[in-house]
């Protein structure tokens, strides 16, 4: 043993071990520094070690068989080198050993303080205004599947999403086949996304600023609920307008309510309670509100302002809430929200937008540029599919303009109680189409060029002729009993309700003016007192010109959309008095003198059958039986008491909503349904991925820079 020690010393084989270490830890080291540098794949550094490593043992055989003479490397040929050779061949190895030392050590002191520093320079640089504090400016994209789902009511996109303050954890509302619309919960750090029990029928959620709670929608009121379950509470009494709302950090709630004149941002405690009107300077009916979002510090909202129009065609004010005063930020855009790197990003044409803005001044601060194509939205009541987190987290679902596929075509549709569709052959932006009492014209409302007017449609020729030419917009038409004339209601502006020979002869006329927000439904049987409504409740107005109106219903609920039967004994309605409209009947012209339910899951838009034994209505898309819109049938009895059967569904399908838009007629022999072809996509879809965009606030600073001067 001491022999073979002796002999590996001779020829050097611990000295050229020792070497070879220290020469490959000091070339992994260089590597390591220099690769990712110049950009090379970081697989490149794990080789080199493994190459180094892998030397070893055949540099060790190496130095056992041969040695380093002055002439040269030659084979072993096991004599005692001269201490002179020696001495030089170890002192050259010293040397070389000395200066790859010296060489590492250069290497980690530029990688540690010169190269490093760039940088943090240029990642503070990059990111001066970032909240998160993120020093990367690399942005990753990844998606997360969400299955099968079918287009949600009133939006028709397939999902609303929300991201907890910290970027932690997704809220979706979405519906999926066969089911109610739902909130699931996605944990970022899990696959699967959570149903969370005791918010059947939710939608729109956002979160608290703690990410422990989420606010959300169902039958028309406000809720929260725990992220972790439990039983959901509601926060008022007040309807809350489809959409969503914002938290502050001071715990109130930002909301928009249909309950008051018009559309109005409202304000309630996060704990619930009596909800306060969010004053402002314009207060007109006409000017809606609606999609809050508060700017820090508290003392100024986003919102999204719309005139009677669809939300693509408003524009976002900021309002000042010690004073009431409002200004406008942004032309043609909606739903806004501010995020912390200084900007405000908002929709317009299914692209989100972003603009530099400076919360001290309340004022944009650069140029209007697109920074994300194609998120899926609703133009008509201004909904987005997107949400980010404080930390740079953006979360979208692709698609486009939900009330736009087609260029907003439509057909219109007979279909029988067995589902049989028999398609009109014309296509247009077709609303609230309402039967002849012949049953042989349609009078619709259409839109075209952002103004509504009212055509009618010869079904035997096949044709269209316009009834209306005003520059404002005209809806609701409604047939006379006798056929002869069409009343409407009219934006022009002495308002209210208007009415014009239905072959085109002579001008319109007035009814009643004062107001646009007057809502022809249904006449008595013998045409000479006409039922509509107006701030929420039902009036009857006498024909004869010389009486005043009479209010049938004053309550503190919504009640609409009210039908006369065709004896004139009964009156059918709806109301949201439970929470969620619902169908009632009362005896008519005594509407005090009863009253009954019919539906139990939601209802608009009755209509009798033409012997009275049938009352038929729709219901919104997010009932129970999950998506689609329904026609439902209420078998009655009227011979001495009212009476009814539970309804039950006869029509199911994807048709354009069951509100003001969509409605719905009956044949005149009662035997087809008058609907319109839906709006949106039409379907289930096969899968929904959401793309989330990691590190987005480094890519939305570059995109969306301030002016420099």
């Amino acid at each position: 043993m001491g022999r073979l020690l002796d002999e590996l010393k001779r020829r050097k084989v611990f000295r050229v071990a020792a070497v070879y270490a220290v020469a490959a830890w000091v070339l992994i080291q260089v590597a390591d520094t220099m690769l990712p540098a110049l950009q090379m794949p970081q697989w490149t550094v794990s080789f080199v070690t493994v190459l180094f490593i892998l030397g070893f043992i055949p540099t060790l055989i190496a130095a056992w068989a041969y040695e380093i003479t002055p002439e040269g490397v030659r084979p072993d040929a096991g004599a005692q080198s001269s201490p002179t050779t020696t001495n030089n061949t170890d002192r050259k190895l010293i040397y070389a050993t000395f200066a790859l030392v010296l060489l590492v050590a250069g290497f980690q002191v530029a990688d540690r303080f010169v190269l490093q520093q760039r940088v943090n320079t240029l990642a503070s640089n990059g990111s001066a205004n970032d909240a998160s504090g993120s020093t990367s400016n690399l942005t990753r994209r990844f998606e997360i599947n969400l299955g099968v789902t079918v287009p949600r009511g009133g939006s028709f996109t397939n999902a609303d999403v929300a991201l907890s303050p910290d970027g932690k954890r997704l809220a979706i509302g979405l519906q999926r086949p066969d089911t109610p619309q739902q909130i699931y919960i996605q944990e970022l750090d899990q696959l699967q996304p959570q149903l969370i029990n005791g918010a059947n029928g939710g939608d729109y959620p956002f979160f608290s600023p703690d990410g422990e709670w989420i606010v959300f929608q169902s039958r028309d009121r406000l809720r929260k609920i725990s992220i972790r379950g439990g039983a959901a509470q509601q926060l008022t009494d007040s309807s809350w307008r489809s959409g969503s709302g914002f938290w502050s950090a001071e715990g109130s709630i930002f909301y928009s309510s249909d309950d008051i004149d018009g559309r109005q941002l409202m304000r309630v405690a996060a704990t619930g309670g009596v909800p306060e009107l969010v004053q402002a300077d314009l207060q007109a009916m006409e000017y809606q509100k609606s999609w809050p979002w508060l700017l820090p510090g508290g003392e100024s909202l986003l919102f999204t302002a719309t005139f009677n129009g669809p939300a693509r065609d408003g524009q976002i004010d900021l309002l000042i809430l010690s004073t009431g005063d409002v200004r406008t930020i942004i032309q043609n855009g909606y739903n806004a929200r501010y995020v912390p790197t200084g900007h405000i990003v908002f929709m317009r044409a299914a692209t989100l937008w972003a603009v530099p803005f400076d919360p001290e001044r309340l004022e944009t601060t650069g140029p209007e540029v697109p920074v994300i194509q194609g998120v899926q939205t609703s133009g008509r009541n201004g909904s987005a599919s997107y949400t980010f987190s404080n930390d740079g987290l953006l979360v979208y679902l692709p698609g486009g303009d939900t009330s736009e596929i087609d260029g907003g075509l439509r057909t219109l549709l007979w279909v029988d109680r067995d589902g049989n569709e028999e398609s009109l052959s014309l296509r247009r932006d077709f609303r609230l189409p309402v039967v002849s009492p012949e049953g042989q014209r349609l009078a619709v409302a259409i839109e075209e060029n952002g103004n509504v007017d009212i055509w009618v449609y010869n079904l035997a020729r096949n044709t269209l002729s316009r009834l209306t030419f005003d520059e404002a917009s005209d809806h609701n038409p409604l047939w006379t009993p006798d056929g002869e004339r069409i009343v409407f209601r009219s934006e022009r502006e002495e308002g209210g309700l208007w009415w014009r020979a239905a072959d085109g002869t002579g001008q319109a006329e007035p009814l009643l003016t004062g107001n646009p927000n007057m809502y022809p439904t249904s006449f008595t049987p013998d045409g000479s007192q006409l039922a509509y409504s107006f701030d929420f409740d039902l009036y009857l107005l006498n024909l004869d010109g010389e009486s005043p109106p009479q209010q049938l219903t004053q309550t503190a609920y919504r009640e609409g959309s009210a039908a006369i039967s065709h004896d004139g004994r009964w009156i059918a309605y709806h109301s949201n008095e439970t929470g969620r409209p619902e169908i009632y009947v009362r005896p008519f012209p005594d509407v005090e003198s009863g009253k009954w339910q019919i539906s139990n899951e939601g209802g608009y838009f009755p209509r009798w059958s033409p012997n009275d034994d049938e009352l038929f209505f729709r219901s919104a898309t997010t009932g129970v039986r999950g998506a689609g819109s329904y026609v439902w049938s209420a078998r009655v009895q009227t011979d001495t008491i009212f009476q009814s059967d539970a309804p039950s569904a006869v029509v199911s399908g994807i048709y354009r909503g069951a509100g003001q838009q969509g409605a719905f007629d009956i044949s005149a022999d009662g035997s087809q349904f008058l609907l319109i072809s839906g709006e949106g996509s039409n379907g289930l879809s096969e899968q929904t991925r959401l793309v989330a965009v990691d590190n987005w606030f480094e890519e939305l600073k570059r995109l969306a820079r301030p002016d420099q001067n």
